[in-house]
């Protein structure tokens, strides 16, 4: 019989079958054993599922590419290449020979907002967006990367100046429009040069229009243009 442990190769199953099990020796008999090795690559799996949060979701891209390089326990490559998983889903890679993975996600940037991410593998966080794993004989292993967008945001002011008029209130009236909706307000400012500022923290990207109020702009013995 052949010694199992010398024919036993990492990351591998073993089969082994003998034509001829038992052999009769007879003298000056030459019989011939054939001894058969069978290897079965031992593999695994992962599946990448993607979540977006945060106030700037609605920016963010509608899917996500993520690269993926695995080695065996000696460190040579076995696999590599990208798998894309939309917002909200998840996409599985599967016969993924044992040894190690790392995963990476790729630029998520977002227009007008700033976002970070979180990724882990069952349960074990990475970090800088990537996580490295083990994969064993039949694992499915759960990566799950979130990426929260913060709307970058600002703000505006109205000030005007006109040294006869310091005492004096104007009122303006605005309206901004954003991928968030519509917002209106209105502020009240002297002719001192003093800027006042809007209400509302708006996100980036934001269009507004700023009316003065004409009625409460007139002032007695002057013309209005």
């Amino acid at each position: 019989s052949e010694r199992q442990a010398s024919a036993q190769r990492d990351g591998y199953s073993l089969a082994t079958a003998v034509d001829t099990p038992k052999v009769t020796i007879a003298k000056g008999a030459k019989t011939p054993v054939t001894v058969t090795n069978t290897y079965t690559r031992l593999v695994g799996g992962f599946t990448i599922g993607k979540t977006v949060d945060g106030d700037g979701a609605g920016l963010a891209p509608k899917a996500f590419d993520f690269a993926y390089a695995c080695v065996d326990s000696s460190g040579a490559k076995t696999i590599e290449g990208t798998v894309t998983v939309a917002a909200g889903k998840s996409q599985s890679v599967a016969d993924v020979p044992t040894g190690s993975c790392t995963v990476t996600e790729k630029n998520a940037a977002a227009k007008n907002a700033k976002h970070s991410t979180a990724i882990s593998a069952n349960g074990k966080a990475g970090k800088d967006g990537s996580v490295t794993f083990n994969v064993t004989d039949g694992a499915a292993i759960a990566v799950n990367a979130t990426n929260t967008y913060t709307l970058d945001r600002g703000a505006f002011s109205v000030g005007l100046e006109d040294s006869t008029l310091k005492a004096k209130a104007f009122t303006f009236d605005y309206v901004c429009e954003s991928h968030e909706g519509k917002v209106s307000g209105s502020l009240t400012a002297r002719a001192d040069g003093s800027p006042v500022k809007a209400g509302h923290r708006l996100p980036s990207g934001a269009k507004c229009t700023v009316r003065e109020n004409a009625a409460a702009a007139q002032v007695a013995g002057y013309d209005l243009s």
